[in-house]
C-alpha cells in the first residue's frame, strides 16, 4: 500500500488528494521558484518531470543540460540542489576512495514519497524494482546512514560507509527470479569482494533464504522484516 499511497499522514488521514497537489505547488513555488528567484520555470519543471521518471537510475550533469537545452550544467546542479533543500530528492553518489572521481561520477535521484508521483501525474513506471529501491533508500537515510552506490563491472543499489570504510552491501530486487538473480547476486558479490565484507544483503518483497557463494554469506531477506528489525 505503501508503494501506492505514500506515507505523507495528512493524506493518509483523508485521501485528499488536492492536499498532495497543494504540497507540490507550495515546495516548488514557495520554497524554490520564489526563494531562488528561478527565472527559468519551465525548464525548472521539466527537469523536476525528468527526476520523477528516472527514480535510482544513474544521470550526470552534463546529460541533464542537454535534455534541458541549457548552456551549462552547473545550471542542472544547482537546480537539483534546491529540489534536495527541502527534502523532494536526495542525490545519492557513487563511491570512490578518490573524492574527485566520486564527485565527477554519475548520480542517482530518490523522491521523498510515491504520492507526488502518482497524484501530480509524474508517475513512476510500472517497475516495482525502483519503487521498492525508492523505500529501501529512505529507509537508510531514516537509521542516520552514510549512503552510496557501487558500480564497476557490475552495480550493487547501495552501500553503507562508517568511518573510513564500507561496512555493508545492500541490493534490491522486487522478485528474486530467473531473469534477475544472476545479475543481482553478482552486483552484490563484487562489491562485497570489493570493501573485503564476508557478508551481503538482497532485500526483496517477500522472498527469503540464504546463500553462500566464493566465501560471501547473501542473506535475502523481506523488505518488510528488515524494516521492522534493524538487527536484521
Amino acid at each position: 500500500e505503501y508503494l501506492v499511497t505514500g506515507g505523507l499522514p495528512e493524506y493518509l488521514k483523508n485521501r485528499d488528494t488536492e492536499y498532495i497537489r497543494t504540497l507540490y505547488d507550495n515546495i516548488l513555488y514557495r520554497d524554490i521558484i520564489s526563494r531562488y528567484a528561478i527565472k527559468k520555470q519551465k525548464v525548472f519543471k521539466e527537469l523536476v518531470n525528468i527526476l520523477m521518471t528516472n527514480i535510482s537510475r544513474p544521470f550526470t550533469y552534463n546529460s541533464l543540460k542537454t535534455d534541458l537545452g541549457l548552456s551549462n550544467s552547473i545550471t542542472v546542479k544547482d537546480y537539483i540542489e534546491y529540489l534536495s533543500g527541502p527534502y523532494m530528492f536526495f542525490e545519492l553518489q557513487r563511491f570512490d576512495y578518490s573524492l574527485r572521481k566520486q564527485l565527477n561520477s554519475p548520480k542517482k535521484i530518490y523522491v521523498i514519497d510515491p504520492a507526488f508521483n502518482r497524484i501530480v501525474g509524474l508517475n513512476f513506471t510500472s517497475d516495482k524494482g525502483r519503487l521498492l529501491e525508492n523505500l529501501v533508500f529512505l529507509e537508510l537515510k531514516r537509521r542516520g546512514a552514510e549512503v552510496y552506490y557501487h558500480s564497476e563491472e557490475k552495480e550493487c543499489d547501495f552501500v553503507v560507509k562508517e568511518g573510513n570504510g564500507i561496512v555493508q552491501a545492500i541490493q534490491v530486487s522486487y522478485l528474486l527470479n530467473d531473469s534477475s538473480r544472476e545479475r543481482e547476486i553478482e552486483g552484490l558479490l563484487e562489491a562485497a569482494k570489493r570493501f573485503n565484507l564476508k557478508e551481503g544483503l538482497i532485500l526483496t518483497y517477500d522472498r527469503q533464504e540464504e546463500l553462500a557463494i566464493d566465501g560471501v554469506k547473501i542473506r535475502v531477506v523481506p523488505v518488510l522484516r528488515w524494516i521492522l528489525n534493524r538487527k536484521v
